[in-house]
């Protein structure tokens, strides 16, 4: 389903490790390439913690598949206890990873060991965040001192996940539109063909989705229509070709998909404020 080219297979990555705390908070801190790969089940709850590289996520924990924009400062969707969690990553990426006990959670929150929305959907929360890196930090010296620290500090860890779950919970994560390999084959259709006359019904059938499901994720992953977007897309192209190549005007607009040089002028014009001649003077 996602990511075929790629096998499910553990990935080579570079990671450290530390533990702390007299019920042990285990740390791993990895980077990774892009990978679709399943997360083994766990006693624990997993909360992994974005530190660099955006990427583009689809999750499930058993109930269907969601999708997410992970940006630093972000935590993934947390995992339960005793479930497998799929995950798909579309580019490298670090994070910091924390495995917390569900005997932990326990002695904390009166034995209510779920923490509601946070299995749903990822979300940001500065005070959690900053309680992972001083632990991550703590957890370099394995001391009484230590201990009583990483102690102290589980429990507001696990305090601020219970109130964010009960007071402040993340927004319920849209349906996944396009996986990463949809959009991949969507966005090579258009710049592949970007002489021709695409359609809706064309750029649909790349991403492989119904045209009507196209429409309405591409709307909310753009905030534009498609035909705004292929437009967007030729007059880049355009300006690229205007600065980079010896190309007429004529040449150009057909090159990428305007009916002729007087349809580019004008929209070139329309968006960039200069026309296509009155850049080319300017440049050479």
């Amino acid at each position: 389903m996602l990511l075929p080219d790629r096998p499910n297979n553990p990935l080579p990555y570079a990671q450290t490790k530390r533990s702390a705390g007299r019920i042990p908070l285990d740390f791993t801190l990895f980077d990774m390439p892009p990978h679709q790969n399943p997360d083994p089940v766990s006693d624990n709850f997993i909360l992994c913690l974005a530190l660099r590289g955006t990427v583009r996520t689809e999750f499930q924990f058993g109930d269907g598949w969601q999708n997410a924009i992970v940006p630093p400062g972000t935590f993934m969707p947390i995992t339960p206890p005793g479930t497998l969690g799929e995950l798909v990553m579309d580019a490298p990426h670090r994070h910091l990873m924390l495995t917390l006990p569900m005997q932990a959670v326990a002695e904390i929150d009166d034995g209510r060991t779920g923490f509601g929305p946070l299995h749903k959907g990822a979300f940001r929360d500065r005070l959690v965040a900053r309680l992972c890196l001083d632990l991550w930090d703590e957890a370099r010296s394995a001391n009484q001192a230590g201990d009583l620290f990483a102690d102290c500090a589980r429990a507001a860890l696990i305090a601020a996940l219970a109130r964010r779950a009960r007071q402040n919970p993340a927004p319920a994560p849209k349906r996944a539109g396009f996986t990463p390999q949809g959009w991949s084959r969507f966005a090579r259709q258009i710049e592949d063909r970007l002489d021709e006359n695409l359609s809706v019904a064309m750029l649909a059938a790349a991403a492989q989705m119904r045209e009507t499901r196209f429409l309405q994720a591409f709307r909310q992953q753009t905030g534009l229509s498609p035909y705004r977007y292929v437009l967007q897309k030729r007059l880049e192209k355009a300006a690229a070709l205007l600065a980079g190549s010896r190309m007429g005007l004529a040449e150009i607009a057909l090159a990428t998909g305007f009916a002729d040089q007087a349809h580019m002028t004008t929209a070139f014009a329309r968006h960039f404020g200069r026309t296509p001649g009155a850049v080319r003077r300017a440049l050479h």
